[in-house]
């Protein structure tokens, strides 16, 4: 059955568009819808909304509706996919709030350094004690 799915894909769509952004978006909804389930209500609650409210007594079945859905909602977002990549990384911001945002990066990683830096300070004269130490023992450091 999932062959034949695939195969209608693949007749309907080019395999770049199947491979390159369709099932990873499929991939993730499907997943999500079925985490979600899990967690909101749990294995056994779900089981039992899945085949006492929904009327669905086969739970591959379920995963066959929630597979269906999925689909549905991956071909939608799918052209979305690559917009929502340049928004993350960041191309489609004015100028002003990429430079902002750069500029807060980097204050950040030299704050980072610096605290490095001071823990090295501190380590280094501790760790040439601890040599000093361990010297007279007769040990080979």
């Amino acid at each position: 059955m999932l062959e034949t799915a695939f195969t209608q894909l693949n007749n309907y769509f080019s395999p770049r568009f199947v491979l390159a952004q369709f099932l990873s978006v499929f991939t993730v909804v499907s997943v999500n819808l079925l985490l979600g389930a899990l967690y909101n209500l749990g294995w056994a609650a779900s089981l039992s909304y899945v085949m006492d409210t929904l009327k669905i007594g086969d739970v591959a079945t379920a995963v066959a509706v929630v597979a269906s859905l999925s689909a549905v909602i991956a071909f939608t977002l799918t052209p979305l996919v690559n917009a929502l990549q340049r928004i993350l990384e960041g191309v489609l911001l004015p100028q002003f709030v990429r430079d902002r945002l750069i500029d807060a990066n980097r204050s950040w990683a030299h704050r980072q350094f610096g605290e490095i830096e001071a823990i090295s300070a501190y380590a280094i004269p501790l760790d040439q004690a601890w040599r000093s130490v361990r010297r007279p023992l007769g040990r080979k450091v």
